[in-house]
C-alpha cells in the first residue's frame, strides 16, 4: 500500500482489496470534532475525482450557501445582486421578479438545487 497524500485527503491502492480507497479529514460542524472518512473506487482517476469535488464543495463559497436551497431562491438573490451592483437597471428588475412570480406556480422552481436536473429544466423551457 503506497499513500499517495496531500493536505486535501489521501488517495492509495489496497492489494487485499484490490480497489483504491480516499481517506479524508472532515469537521463535524456540531461537535467540532475531526473525523477520517474513508471510501473505496475501482480507478485511481475516480478516487482523485472524489476527492476534488470533496474540496471543491468545502472551499466553494457558493456551494455552501446554495445547496439545498430551493432554485426560486436563489433566482432572486442572483436578480437582487445584481440589481444592488448596477449590472441590471430597475426596469430590467422589475420584467424579472414578473416572471419569477409566474415560476413559483411551477413545483420545479421549489425543489432543491441539488434535486434539478437536465431534463427537469428543459421542461421548463418548454412552457416558455
Amino acid at each position: 500500500m503506497r499513500k499517495k497524500g496531500t493536505s486535501q485527503g489521501s488517495v492509495y491502492y489496497d492489494k487485499r482489496r484490490k480497489r483504491w480507497i480516499t481517506q479524508i479529514f472532515e469537521v463535524d460542524p456540531v461537535t467540532q470534532e475531526s473525523k477520517k472518512k474513508s471510501k473505496s473506487f475501482n480507478t485511481e482517476e475516480d478516487a482523485r475525482n472524489y476527492i476534488r469535488t470533496r474540496n471543491y464543495q468545502r472551499e466553494n463559497v457558493a456551494y455552501i450557501e446554495n445547496n439545498g436551497i430551493p432554485l426560486i431562491e436563489i433566482m432572486k438573490t442572483n436578480v437582487r445582486l445584481k440589481l444592488e451592483s448596477n449590472q441590471i437597471r430597475e426596469a430590467q428588475y422589475e420584467r424579472v421578479m414578473r416572471t419569477i412570480k409566474t415560476l413559483e406556480e411551477s413545483k420545479v422552481v421549489h425543489k432543491n438545487i441539488d434535486d434539478i436536473t437536465t431534463k427537469i429544466i428543459s421542461t421548463i423551457y418548454k412552457c416558455f
